[in-house]
């Protein structure tokens, strides 16, 4: 089995994602509902301030006139209510009130073809806009931090570590000429990355085998045997160890040839090589170095044992 394989992270792509801009999203629109909804709730709050006001002065000018007592109560209840108050004909829209304020206009039922202009403070409108904004700021700054920190893990896993076991698996590669090293787990185009370095260090592994091997015995070629011999006696002359070398071949082989066939030569050669090869350490190298010369490279051999 290879081990490069799908990671089910893609599934945090394809699903968590999505489900995390959706919740922003959301969230953003909550934010922003309640944003109105506050605005909406302090402006009816200052209407119905401004109407209480205009309910008390048409009261007062009910039961005291618009002469100078009148005039004198009704200035005691905007003094009283913060509100700035004025008579006015009902056929004129109130004024604008100055910066800052809301200008609300209602008839007076004790007086008809009047009407009473009240002004009020928005302020109450703006600081419920002020913490709504406020709490919708802070709702987007936690959506953006989730999703950075959802973004962050999913690069780590599809991207970053991926990444990190391919360069391990071509220093495997570079080290060993052989597939290996660890799991490729991550974002489909990683893996499939993986996959071709695999199949490049396959390649590579069995073409420097086929380069190596002598095609007919299955045994190290002569190429292979002149290697191995450099390296072992490298080593044993930098351990101060014994090394054997067993060289043979088959007398009589060019009759069996002629008489038999090549075909039965051949068998016969593969045949020795397998026999051999049974009996030999890990250690060990057999080659053919000739028509039917063989080697025996044999590390940590007494002369005795050999």
């Amino acid at each position: 089995m290879s081990p490069v394989r799908r990671n089910a992270g893609g599934l945090a792509v394809r699903v968590g994602l999505p489900l995390a801009l959706a919740g922003a999203a959301l969230g953003a629109g909550a934010s922003t509902a309640s944003t109105l909804s506050a605005r909406a709730s302090a402006d009816d709050a200052l209407y119905a301030q401004a109407a209480t006001v205009a309910r008390l002065v048409d009261a007062t000018v009910d039961r005291r006139g618009r002469g100078t007592a009148g005039r004198r109560e009704i200035r005691s209840i905007a003094k009283a209510s913060g509100a700035q108050v004025r008579l006015a004909s009902s056929a004129r829209m109130p004024a604008p009130g100055g910066h800052g304020m809301r200008t609300y206009g209602f008839q007076l039922a004790s007086v008809p073809g009047r009407a009473v202009a009240v002004s009020v403070s928005d302020q109450p409108v703006r600081d419920a806009t002020s913490r709504a904004l406020l709490w919708a700021g802070l709702a987007a700054l936690a959506a953006f931090a989730l999703l950075a920190l959802l973004a962050g893990r999913l690069l780590r896993s599809q991207v970053v570590r991926p990444l990190g076991a391919v360069r391990e698996r071509m220093k495997h590669l570079r080290d060993f000429g052989a597939p290996g090293g660890p799991a490729v787990q991550g974002a489909s185009e990683i893996v499939q990355l993986a996959g071709g370095i695999d199949g490049v260090a396959s390649s590579i592994a069995d073409l420097a085998n086929q380069a190596a091997t002598d095609p007919l015995t299955g045994a190290a070629n002569r190429r292979a045997f002149d290697a191995a011999m450099s390296t072992e006696l490298a080593r044993a002359k930098r351990h101060d160890a014994s090394l054997a070398l067993v060289i043979f071949d088959f007398d009589g082989f060019k009759e069996i040839n002629d008489r038999h066939g090549h075909a039965v030569g051949d068998d016969l050669l593969r045949e020795v090589a397998h026999k051999l090869q049974g009996q030999l350490r890990v250690s060990d190298v057999l080659a053919r170095v000739g028509g039917d010369e063989f080697a025996l490279i044999l590390p940590d051999m007494r002369p005795e044992r050999a």
